[in-house]
Protein backbone atom coordinates (compact mmCIF):
# COMPACT_ATOMS: atom_id res chain seq x y z
CA UNK A 1 0.00 0.00 0.00
CA UNK A 2 1.59 3.66 -1.21
CA UNK A 3 2.39 5.90 1.50
CA UNK A 4 0.12 8.58 2.48
CA UNK A 5 1.54 12.30 1.91
CA UNK A 6 1.48 13.88 5.03
CA UNK A 7 -1.09 17.45 5.91
CA UNK A 8 1.85 19.67 5.75
CA UNK A 9 3.28 18.32 2.33
CA UNK A 10 -0.52 18.82 0.99
CA UNK A 11 -0.65 22.40 1.67
CA UNK A 12 3.07 23.47 0.42
CA UNK A 13 1.77 21.74 -2.80
CA UNK A 14 -1.58 23.59 -2.88
CA UNK A 15 -0.08 26.81 -2.17
CA UNK A 16 3.82 27.58 -2.21
CA UNK A 17 4.18 30.96 -1.38
CA UNK A 18 1.58 30.33 1.95
CA UNK A 19 3.36 31.38 5.08
CA UNK A 20 6.80 32.52 2.85
CA UNK A 21 8.81 35.89 2.28
CA UNK A 22 9.59 34.45 -1.46
CA UNK A 23 9.52 37.27 -4.56
CA UNK A 24 7.80 36.89 -7.52
CA UNK A 25 8.96 34.38 -10.09
CA UNK A 26 8.19 37.03 -13.14
CA UNK A 27 9.50 40.66 -11.53
CA UNK A 28 10.96 39.34 -8.69
CA UNK A 29 8.63 42.30 -6.59
CA UNK A 30 6.47 41.22 -3.09
CA UNK A 31 4.14 38.68 -3.08
CA UNK A 32 0.80 40.48 -1.36
CA UNK A 33 -1.62 38.50 0.67
CA UNK A 34 -4.91 39.64 1.07
CA UNK A 35 -8.97 38.59 1.76
CA UNK A 36 -11.72 38.99 -0.46
CA UNK A 37 -15.30 37.90 -0.10
CA UNK A 38 -18.08 37.17 2.14
CA UNK A 39 -15.94 34.02 3.82
CA UNK A 40 -12.47 36.69 3.97
CA UNK A 41 -11.06 34.29 1.68
CA UNK A 42 -7.18 34.43 1.05
CA UNK A 43 -5.60 34.96 -2.14
CA UNK A 44 -1.68 35.65 -2.48
CA UNK A 45 -0.53 37.96 -5.92
CA UNK A 46 1.93 40.12 -7.21
CA UNK A 47 0.71 43.94 -7.71
CA UNK A 48 3.41 44.43 -10.03
CA UNK A 49 2.29 41.79 -12.36
CA UNK A 50 -1.39 40.97 -11.79
CA UNK A 51 -3.76 42.97 -14.41
CA UNK A 52 -6.85 44.40 -13.32
CA UNK A 53 -10.12 43.78 -14.95
CA UNK A 54 -13.49 46.06 -14.22
CA UNK A 55 -12.04 48.47 -12.09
Amino acid sequence: MPEVPSIVILKELANPFAGKKVPCIRCHGPILKEYFGRTNRRTFFCPLCQKRYGA
